[in-house]
């Protein structure tokens, strides 16, 4: 004889839970919420303890690196002004050269002879004591 199949598979029940089974579903995630939240707040109050600490490190770090920048920038800075001062000294030698001639016409003296002839700063003799009466 032969035996007759189904067209359809027959697909397994889902399971029905039972009001029990979610009930200690629930209870066993409570459990665990308030054993990680326990976990959290004492590894937080850890942290804390270390936080000035770190605070310290992250400050000397930061100054460090602040200190270690302006020594570049004024690096920089310092080869900068050396070209200036040069390019501005040539740019007065040679403003100087090219305006004598016409100073002279006009009766002003120049600068350079300014410069020469200023005097210089004497020095102060000590002031004598007074002497007590």
């Amino acid at each position: 004889m032969v035996r007759k199949t189904s067209k359809h598979p027959v697909t397994a029940r889902r399971p029905e839970f039972q009001p029990r089974d979610l009930l200690l579903a629930g209870i066993g995630a409570v459990s665990l919420g308030r054993k990680q939240v326990v976990q959290t707040y004492l590894q937080a109050a850890r942290e804390i303890d270390h936080l000035p600490a770190k605070a310290e490190a992250m400050v000397k770090e930061a100054e460090f690196a602040a200190r270690k920048l302006r020594k570049q920038v004024e690096g920089e800075v310092s080869k900068f002004h050396k070209q200036a001062l040069v390019l501005v000294t040539e740019a007065r030698n040679q403003a100087e050269k090219r305006l004598n001639p016409v100073l002279a016409r006009l009766g002003v003296k120049s600068v350079s002879a300014k410069r020469r002839s200023a005097r210089k700063p004497t020095a102060r003799k000590p002031s004598q004591r007074r002497r007590a009466a």
